[in-house]
């Protein structure tokens, strides 16, 4: 990104990890309807080699939210599974999008 350089020199390095949390409801024996509910965003800091220790920021909606949107998509956003294990799944969107999902 612009900028990063000025600040590697400065001796800042970033990284993060990014999570996303959904809710999904079975509709076949393949296929789940999929609604996006949150996600978290934990920054990883260090400025010449300290770590700052910077709070992850997260976001979800409540309740209701969910259950409107669960309305208003109905079927047509799904995951269609070619794989799934206990700890991750392997499977396809309704344009054939490719995602491999995990369980923290």
């Amino acid at each position: 990104p612009r900028g990063s350089a000025l600040l590697r020199s400065a001796g800042l390095q970033t990284s993060g990890r990014y999570a996303v949390r959904a809710s999904c409801q079975k509709l076949d024996g393949r296929r789940v309807s999929l609604i996006f509910t949150g996600a978290e965003l934990q920054p990883f800091t260090s400025l010449l080699g300290m770590a700052l220790g910077l709070p992850p920021l997260a976001a979800g909606l409540p309740g209701p939210a969910v259950d409107a949107l669960r309305g208003l998509v109905g079927e047509r956003v799904f995951l269609q599974t070619s794989y799934l294990d206990a700890d991750m799944r392997v499977a396809r969107g309704p344009s054939r999008e490719l995602y491999v999902l995990s369980k923290p």
